[in-house]
């Protein structure tokens, strides 16, 4: 995405495009504000394009605040704020450009503001604001999604509420033709001008096979019918623990608006996920004010029980919260003395990934004062929970988790194979004459065409078949190598080690120029055709 977006501030703004190719799959969006960012603000392009995403989360929050205050109470609402922005997920891709929170966002005004405008003596402005949002939805991704996600959840909530008299009355009050004439001024510019340029193409690339396509048989994204089960008990922790309390609270309240709403909210998006062929830990992000609402609702509840498992779900549970902020601690010390006791050097990837002492020991610094922080946060925790103040522990929990996931940000070059990429490259960029032929062998990664993008002209070598002397990459390979002027080649370790395995006449004459670690999947390899 991040291509796509340096190739929009390079002239092609209506249709996003990859490498010259039109990109018709996704609308232009998530592109438009990462651009717009970089271009009005100046910063480094890793910072601005991650920036409407971050933008977003937070008017996200602030969506899960106003939601939780309209339909329960402010408490239930500013604890559900907290909940939200621990979750894993939510926290990940509030730094990472990508379409999937923003559309999240969107579809989260437009349920919300709809929702509050079916109500008796609703404001004039909340159906404006969920058409706008609505808008924004099928721009960010798909305007089929966006429209089925929404006014399904809407049916339901209002049919269960009371039946399709209160469907009608509660359609009739969202109908704003002020918020309709928004939406299609916002919208129908691009779709038309996409049909206007690309014809059949884009009806072809957006509706077939992004839509339909991914709908019926989304092969590289497919998933078993439990598939969001997982990516739910994943990336919704620590909170996790309490989904079934608050899943439970909301089915047993039905009766009342904000539990009714924010149940049949998760039920419905669930079962239409699952039931699409394409499946996405992130496409689950749409319901996460939803959970969180209901999970902070579950904790305030003191008028009504209808089990004895909501007791203990929530008070039985909470009681391993303490114990859990004291594993960071363990983990630090665990890591510590295993780096001491000299296990790295066992190990080739790990021994390329700590091989600066300095930054280990650093690291390990970092870590420490972090679980040392939330070792002493952890009698907090529980002496709320002596008290009974479920509510004010959840908060205490949300803030130590949220100040672990930041203490974890300092270690996402060293960890992961993307972002430790950058380094990685402009190590080798200073390993590399200017105007000196580089291509890339085996596994096409996007981040070196990111990092290094058109600053010099990229080729691509894909894995050779060592069972036909007459394959063509092989022959193109050999004639790239043996050209007169010194040429370069990136490629990783396990694939430079497959390369000499497979064809060692071919590799005698290539020096490693220089390595560096590619998180902790492997190393990143600099390859010349020139011995020294």
């Amino acid at each position: 995405m991040a291509r796509v977006t340096a190739e929009m501030e390079d002239g092609r703004w209506i249709l996003p495009s990859f490498r010259g190719a039109s990109q018709l799959e996704l609308p232009p969006l998530t592109y438009w504000l990462a651009a717009a960012c970089h271009r009005f603000e100046r910063l480094p392009p890793e910072l601005a394009y991650r920036l409407p995403s971050t933008l977003a989360a937070m008017l996200g929050l602030w969506f899960t605040f106003v939601l939780g205050r309209a339909l329960f109470d402010g408490r239930i609402g500013f604890l559900a704020v907290g909940i939200q922005a621990s979750t894993y997920l939510y926290f990940r891709k509030a730094g990472w450009l990508d379409d999937d929170l923003l559309f999240a966002v969107s579809c989260q005004l437009a349920l919300s503001g709809f929702a509050l405008a079916a109500r008796k003596d609703a404001r004039r402005f909340w159906p404006v604001l969920a058409w706008i949002g609505l808008a924004a939805g099928a721009l960010a991704k798909s305007v089929l999604l966006a429209f089925g996600l929404v006014f399904g959840t809407l049916l339901f909530y209002l049919f269960f509420g009371g039946g399709t008299a209160l469907v009608k009355r509660g359609f009739s009050r969202i109908r704003s033709l002020t918020g309709m004439a928004i939406f299609l001024l916002l919208t129908v510019p691009w779709y038309a001008v996409a049909v206007g340029r690309e014809g059949s193409t884009f009806f072809d690339s957006h509706f077939v096979v992004q839509h339909f396509g991914r709908l019926t048989g989304s092969a590289p994204d497919s998933g078993p019918p439990y598939y969001y089960l997982i990516a739910l008990f994943i990336g919704f922790l620590p909170w996790s623990l309490f989904l079934p309390l608050g899943l439970l609270h909301g089915k047993d309240r039905l009766g009342r608006d904000g539990e009714r709403l924010t149940f049949v909210w998760v039920v419905f998006t669930l079962v239409a996920l699952t039931i699409a062929s394409s499946k996405k830990p992130e496409y689950a992000l749409v319901i996460w004010p939803a959970l969180s609402l209901l999970v902070s609702a579950a904790f305030f509840e003191t008028r009504e029980s209808f089990t004895i498992w909501e007791d203990f779900l929530r008070r039985g549970v909470f009681v391993a919260v303490p114990y859990l902020l004291m594993l960071p601690a363990v983990v630090v010390l665990l890591c510590a003395a295993a780096y001491f006791a000299g296990y790295p050097e066992k190990d080739e990837r790990l021994q390329a990934l700590l091989a600066d002492r300095k930054a280990v020991l650093a690291g390990l610094g970092i870590a420490g004062a972090a679980a040392a922080v939330s070792l002493l946060l952890a009698r907090r925790v529980h002496k709320f929970l002596l008290q009974k103040d479920i509510p004010k522990a959840a908060f205490e929990f949300a803030c130590i988790t949220i100040f672990l996931f930041f203490t974890s940000t300092f270690f996402y070059e060293a960890s992961n194979s993307f972002l430790s990429s950058r380094g990685a490259l402009e190590k080798f960029s200073t390993q590399i004459p200017p105007g000196a032929p580089l291509a890339v062998y085996g596994e096409k990664r996007a981040e070196v065409f990111y990092y290094l993008g058109d600053t010099k002209k990229i080729g691509h070598f894909s894995y050779l078949d060592a069972r036909d002397s007459e394959d063509p990459i092989r022959k193109k390979l050999e004639t790239y190598l043996k050209q007169p002027q010194e040429a370069f080649l990136i490629s990783s370790k396990a694939e430079l080690d497959k390369l000499k395995e497979l064809f060692p006449a071919l590799s005698r004459s290539l020096r490693v120029a220089a390595r560096a670690p590619r998180g902790l999947e492997g190393e990143y390899v600099l390859v010349s055709n020139r011995q020294e």
